[in-house]
């Protein structure tokens, strides 16, 4: 948010455990075992977006779909 030029603010719990971002921002949180990570963007330029952190880890082929057929 200070690399943004805006002063320090919480980001609040939601009533399903999401982050509540405050007016004019949108962003993302991830963690996972040793790492964690925010990302923030003002909302009047930005639509929407995401950051995602996995353990570094093989993954197993019988769960990821052919490319273009992904989940909705």
């Amino acid at each position: 948010m200070v690399r943004l030029g805006l002063p320090p603010a919480p980001v609040l719990r939601g009533p399903s455990g999401e982050p509540v971002w405050p007016r004019g921002l949108i962003g993302s949180m991830t963690h996972t075992r040793g790492y964690h990570a925010a990302v923030v963007a003002p909302s009047r330029s930005i639509l929407a977006i995401g950051v995602d952190a996995e353990p570094n880890q093989r993954l197993r082929t019988e769960d990821m779909l052919p490319l273009g057929l992904a989940r909705r």
